[in-house]
C-alpha cells in the first residue's frame, strides 16, 4: 500500500472513530438511566406504601429501593456508605409482583411506567431481592427515610439515587377522632372507622390503595 493510500485508510478510521458515539447514541443509550422519582403514597401500622415513576429512560434493569429508620438516618448523618450497614434495609425489585398488583405489571418499568412497593410487607411478595430482616416488617409509630435509583441494565448503568422522601409508620393505638377519617384494616380483614379499636395486625396479602 503506497503511502497516500495508508493516510486515506487512516483519515478513514479516524473519522469513523469520531462517528460511533453519535451512532451509538441514535441506535440505543449510552451511560446511566434517568433517576426515576419517588413519592410515599400511604401509611399502615406495619408497611408503608411508596410510587415508584420510572425517568424517561426507564428502569429496565428494574430498581432498588432503599430505608432506614430517621433516627438512624440522623444519626449516621445521612445514608451509611456500606450497603451492608445494619442500620439500612435494601430491596431489589427486578421481576413481577403477584402480592400488590396496582400499577406496572412488571419491576422492569418503560418510561414514566409507575410501580408501587411496600415495605415493610415484601416477604410474601415476588419479583423481588432482599435479605430476612429487610423483608420484616417495619416498627408502629416510627420516622423512616426511603431513597430509589434504578438498576442496571442491558443497555445503561445505574441511575443516580432520587432524593430523600421521609415517611412514617401510623402509631398502635388511634384515637376516636382518627376513626371518623381513616380505616384501618385489623383482623379477619374487617375495617372500622367509627369503634376506636386498636390497629392489629392485618391478614397476609395485599392493600388496596386507598381512593
Amino acid at each position: 500500500m503506497s503511502s497516500c493510500r495508508f493516510r486515506e485508510a487512516l483519515a478513514t478510521f479516524a473519522t469513523l472513530a469520531l462517528l460511533a458515539p453519535a451512532a451509538l447514541a441514535q441506535g440505543g443509550r449510552e451511560g446511566a438511566y434517568d433517576t426515576p422519582v419517588l413519592s410515599a403514597v400511604d401509611n399502615g401500622l406495619y408497611s408503608v406504601t411508596l410510587r415508584v415513576e420510572a425517568g424517561p429512560s426507564g428502569a429496565p434493569g428494574g430498581f432498588v429501593l432503599q430505608w432506614m429508620k430517621r433516627a438512624d438516618f440522623a444519626a449516621a448523618g445521612g445514608w451509611p456508605a456500606t450497603p451492608g450497614d445494619p442500620r439500612l434495609s435494601s430491596c431489589n425489585f427486578v421481576g413481577t409482583p403477584t402480592l400488590n398488583l396496582w400499577g406496572a405489571s412488571s419491576f422492569k418499568l418503560a418510561p414514566a411506567e409507575i410501580a408501587y412497593v411496600q415495605p415493610g410487607d415484601l416477604f410474601d411478595e415476588t419479583g423481588v431481592s432482599t435479605s430476612p430482616a429487610s423483608s420484616a416488617a417495619l416498627d408502629p409509630g416510627t420516622e423512616y427515610v426511603t431513597r430509589v435509583r434504578a438498576l442496571p441494565g442491558t443497555d445503561g448503568t445505574a441511575s443516580d439515587f432520587a432524593p430523600t422522601v421521609p415517611t412514617q409508620t401510623l402509631y398502635s393505638e388511634c384515637t376516636q377522632g382518627f376513626w371518623k377519617t381513616h380505616a384501618c384494616v385489623i383482623d379477619g380483614g374487617a375495617t372500622d372507622k367509627a369503634g376506636g379499636f386498636p390497629c392489629r395486625s392485618r391478614p397476609a396479602k395485599g392493600w388496596m390503595l386507598p381512593s
